[in-house]
C-alpha cells in the first residue's frame, strides 16, 4: 500500500504510519516500509510545476513496516506550501498485477483434476480490505507491476500520478480526472481477467457441469468495493448470482439476469437464529435462496428455520426465470469509481431502494454492461438484460461515459422502454471538456416517485397484494413468514395476468397460467383451495 500525505511548511518531522489490513479471515502481515518520495507543493497546487521532488534538505528518521519517518532540518524548507511524504508498506498479499497470478491460480485447481470435486468457490476476491475511502484519503495499491500496467494505459509515472490523485498537486483537474479514471479502471479489469480466468480454468479442467460460488462482494459498501475491486461483481462470473449478508436487494436480482439461473443466492451468518427467519423470507419473497452459513449455530437443529426452507423449496419445482423487475437502474461506473467528482460511491442503489418501497421492483446495473453488450435493445424492442425485459430505464451519473454510451441511450430512447436521465456529462474519460449528448425523448431529472407514477399509468390499476411477486415468465408468488417464521397463513384473492386466483395455503405459493387463464403449474405449502379461472382445488 503506498500512501501519500501532506504537512504544512514549515516542518521539522513528517511521518506516515502503517495500516492494519484485517477481515474475518484474519490479519495481513505487514512485512516492511520504505520511502517511496518527498515532494514540495506549492500553493498553485494545480499548476503543472507546483510540484517539485526533493532529493535534499531531508534526513531519513526511520523506515519501518510501523513507520516512515524524515527530519527537516530548521531552515532548509523555507516559504509557504506543503510537503508532500509518500511511503510503501509491503504486505504478504499477492501482487494482483503480477503476471503469475494466473498460472498460480490454474495450478492450485490442476492439484485437484483426479478428485470428484463438486465445485472451486472463490469468496471475496479482490485487494486485502480498506475501510477508508482509499486514494481519496491518500492511499493506494501500488506495484512496479501495476505501474507498468498503468503506463501502458497511457499513464505517467504511476507514483507522482498518486499524488495527483490524492493531493490534486502536479496537474490539472482535467489530470487528475483522467489519473482517477485510469487507475479505478485498471483495478476493475485486472480483477475481472481473474475472476473470468478462475471460471474458466475450473470449467476446463472439472468439466462444465462444475459449480462454481460463492460471492465477489465483500461488504463495505460501497466504498470499500470500489478500492478493492473496482465492483466487478458483474464482472466475476457465476453459476448463479450470488451476494453475501446485508447486499441490496436492487443488486441481488441483478446479478440473478446477468449470471442466469431461475434464482439468486445469499450467503447469510450470524450469532442467532432469528435473523435468518427474516433473511430466508425476505430473499424468498425476492427471488431469492439463502445460502445458510452456519458459524457458530447448528441450524438444521432450529425446527422452525428447517420448516420454513423446506415451505420455501417447493417453489424451486416451478420457478424458471428470475424475479421480474420492470425498471433498469444504471448508474455511470466511472462516475461511481471517481472520487474527485461528486458521484463516487453513488450505484443508484438509493434510487432503487426506494422504487422497491413505492411497489417497483428494480435492477441495479453498472453502465460497463452496456459496453460488454450485456445490457442491450432486444430483437422485440425492449431494453433487456439477461431474461429481464424492462418497462422503464433510469440513468444516473453520466459523467465521464463514452460517446458509445449515448448512442445506446438514444437506442433506448426510441425503444418500446421509456428512458429517464439524471446528470450530464462534463468531461470525458481521459478528462477532456465534453459536450453533454442529446438524447431526444428521454425524460429528465426523474425520481423515484415519478417513475413509480409511470409504471403505475402503464399497468393494470388492479389492486393487488403488496408483497406478490412475478417472475418474468409470468409466475406469480406469495412468500409469507412477518408473523410467523415457519410460514404465515395465505388466505388471499389476486389477479395472475388477467386471471384471478383465490388461495389459502400457508407460507409459500406459485402459479403460473397460460394467457388464456389454463393452469401450467402450481406449487404451494399445506394448501387448502385454489381457484384460477376454470381451475378449482380443494384439499
Amino acid at each position: 500500500m503506498l500512501r501519500i500525505r501532506s504537512f504544512p511548511l514549515p516542518v521539522q518531522r513528517a511521518e506516515i504510519a502503517s495500516r492494519e489490513l484485517r477481515d474475518h479471515m484474519g490479519q495481513y502481515l505487514l512485512l516492511d516500509g520504505r520511502l517511496m518520495g518527498v515532494y514540495r507543493v506549492s500553493r498553485k497546487r494545480e499548476a503543472a510545476g507546483s510540484l517539485q521532488e526533493l532529493k535534499e534538505g531531508f534526513r531519513i528518521l526511520e523506515q519501518s513496516k510501523a513507520r516512515v519517518a524524515i527530519e527537516v532540518p530548521p531552515g532548509a524548507l523555507q516559504g509557504e506550501g506543503e510537503l508532500v511524504l509518500a511511503a510503501a508498506f509491503c504486505y504478504r498479499y499477492p501482487d494482483i498485477f503480477s503476471p503469475a497470478v494466473l498460472q498460480f491460480q490454474r495450478e492450485l485447481y490442476e492439484k485437484y483434476r483426479d478428485v470428484p470435486l463438486d465445485g472451486v468457490m472463490k469468496d471475496e476476491w479482490g485487494f486485502p480490505p480498506v475501510y477508508t475511502q482509499g486514494g481519496r484519503e491518500g492511499d493506494f495499491w501500488f506495484s512496479k507491476t501495476m505501474a507498468a500496467e498503468y503506463a501502458k494505459a497511457g499513464g505517467g509515472d504511476l507514483l507522482r500520478d498518486c499524488v495527483l490523485m490524492a493531493q490534486g498537486a502536479g496537474g490539472s483537474y482535467e489530470q487528475r480526472i483522467a489519473a482517477v479514471n485510469r487507475y479505478m479502471r485498471l483495478i476493475l479489469e485486472r480483477n475481472a481477467k481473474i475472476e473470468r480466468a478462475f471460471y474458466d480454468d475450473v470449467k476446463q479442467i472439472f468439466g462444465p457441469q462444475a459449480f462454481l460460488v460463492v460471492h465477489a462482494t465483500w461488504g463495505f459498501m460501497p466504498i470499500g468495493d470500489a478500492v478493492k475491486n473496482g465492483y466487478v461483481w458483474w464482472w466475476a462470473p457465476r453459476d448463479y448470482g450470488q451476494t453475501d449478508e446485508f447486499w441490496p436487494l436492487p443488486i441481488r436480482t441483478s446479478l440473478a439476469k446477468k449470471m442466469g439461473g431461475p434464482v439468486w443466492y445469499n450467503q447469510f451468518y450470524h450469532r442467532d437464529v432469528e435473523p435468518y427467519y427474516r433473511e430466508v423470507w425476505r430473499d424468498a419473497a425476492a427471488g431469492g435462496r439463502v445460502n445458510f452459513l452456519p458459524y457458530p449455530r447448528e441450524l438444521w437443529r432450529d425446527r422452525t428455520l428447517m420448516r420454513a426452507e423446506s415451505r420455501i423449496r417447493l417453489l424451486n419445482y416451478v420457478s424458471r426465470t428470475p424475479l421480474d423487475c420492470p425498471v433498469a437502474v444504471v448508474f455511470g461506473h466511472a462516475a461511481a469509481l471517481n472520487w474527485v467528482g461528486p458521484h463516487f460511491g453513488d450505484l443508484g442503489v438509493d434510487f432503487a431502494e426506494q422504487l422497491w418501497k413505492l411497489g417497483s421492483r428494480a435492477d441495479v446495473i453498472p453502465s460497463t454492461e452496456v459496453e460488454s453488450g450485456a445490457l442491450k435493445i432486444s430483437e422485440d424492442g425492449w431494453v433487456s438484460y439477461g431474461a429481464q425485459r424492462y418497462r422503464a430505464l433510469v440513468f444516473l451519473n453520466p459523467e465521464y461515459e463514452p460517446d458509445a454510451t449515448f448512442d445506446f441511450l438514444r437506442r433506448a430512447a426510441a425503444s418500446k422502454t421509456m428512458l429517464f436521465l439524471r446528470g450530464r456529462r462534463n468531461f470525458s474519460f481521459d478528462g477532456r471538456p465534453a459536450d453533454n449528448p442529446r438524447v431526444p425523448g428521454a425524460s429528465v431529472d426523474p425520481s423515484p416517485e415519478r417513475v413509480a407514477q409511470f409504471l403505475y399509468n402503464w399497468h393494470s390499476p388492479r389492486e393487488w397484494p403488496a408483497d406478490l411477486a412475478w417472475l418474468t415468465d409470468g409466475t406469480c408468488i406469495l412468500a409469507r413468514g412477518a408473523r410467523n417464521p415457519a410460514g404465515d397463513p395465505i388466505d388471499e384473492s389476486f389477479y395472475c395476468g388477467p386471471t384471478k386466483v383465490s388461495v389459502k395455503a400457508v407460507g409459500v405459493f406459485a402459479i403460473k397460467l397460460s394467457p388464456s387463464g389454463e393452469l401450467e403449474s402450481l406449487a404451494g405449502s399445506e394448501i387448502k383451495q385454489v381457484e384460477a379461472g376454470k381451475f378449482r382445488l380443494e384439499l
